[in-house]
């Protein structure tokens, strides 16, 4: 569920109109997370093992169907000396909220592009106060949508099973098949309603309305994912079935 999860919001970035959707993965240590967004690979994304000025500077001066910037461990954005942190979190929090039309660092006009951001982050570290007061700060943790999991038990015996029996060694790049361009997706008002609903009770701001665009544009992306450019009921029950890795418990899988 997680690579499917993950899949959709690198196909939110095709969508004409809407803004790439952000999600941070919180779940316990070793349950995968950092080796999932390592392994997924794609023409729009960008895979960082750190994230400095530096790093962003690679990503945005390269590829220009870049849509997604993606974070193994959102932790090691911290790990750096503190005026490094804030340029990061200021950079990043740029390319996530607003239509980057300059590169950052030198003002040279770009092409016109929004960006989204994907990365992973244990719930313990994602509370400790040097975290939270910069995630927290300004509405920029309403740009993302925090998808919380564990493992049920039976999961647990199944990758244990998948580790003895070294099916790891024979694992292989996750290859996302997506080519550029810009869609034009259609969300009939019966669905919309009930996405306007559903984001009313998961918001995580005062007002809901980025969780509302959060959730609208989830729905296009799965449509997209299969190829139309309508949403219809399947997609809609996809959102409701992973809505639960949206509330304050998360989902166990």
């Amino acid at each position: 569920m997680i690579i499917e999860l993950v899949t959709a919001i690198l196909w939110s970035g095709q969508i004409e109109g809407e803004r790439p959707l952000s999600i941070i993965l919180v779940a316990p240590p070793g349950t995968g997370k950092t080796s999932i967004l390592e392994f997924m690979q794609c023409e729009t994304s960008f895979f960082f093992s750190d994230f400095t000025s530096r790093e962003m500077k690679n990503a945005l001066g390269g590829n220009p169907a870049l849509t997604h910037l993606m974070l193994g461990d959102f932790l090691s954005l911290f790990g750096h000396a503190k005026g490094t942190v804030k340029l990061s979190i200021n950079l990043l929090s740029r390319v996530t909220g607003e239509t980057i039309r300059q590169k950052p660092w030198s003002g040279e006009e770009i092409a016109p592009r929004r960006l989204g951001f994907i990365s992973a982050i244990p719930p313990e570290d994602l509370a400790k106060r040097e975290i939270k007061q910069h995630v927290r700060a300004g509405g920029f943790a309403s740009r993302f949508i925090f998808a919380k999991f564990n493992y049920s038990q039976k999961t647990i015996e199944r990758v244990h099973k998948f580790i003895r029996e070294g099916k790891y060694r024979k694992s292989k790049p996750i290859i996302i098949e997506i080519k550029p361009g810009s869609y034009a997706i259609e969300v009939p008002s019966k669905f919309a309603d009930e996405i306007d609903l559903l984001a009313r009770r998961m918001k995580n701001d005062p007002i809901g309305f980025r969780a509302h665009h959060q959730l609208r544009t989830l729905a296009c992306a799965f449509a997209r994912m299969d190829k139309r450019n309508i949403v219809t009921e399947k997609d809609y029950q996809r959102v409701l079935e992973f809505a639960d890795f949206f509330s304050e418990q998360g989902k166990i899988i």
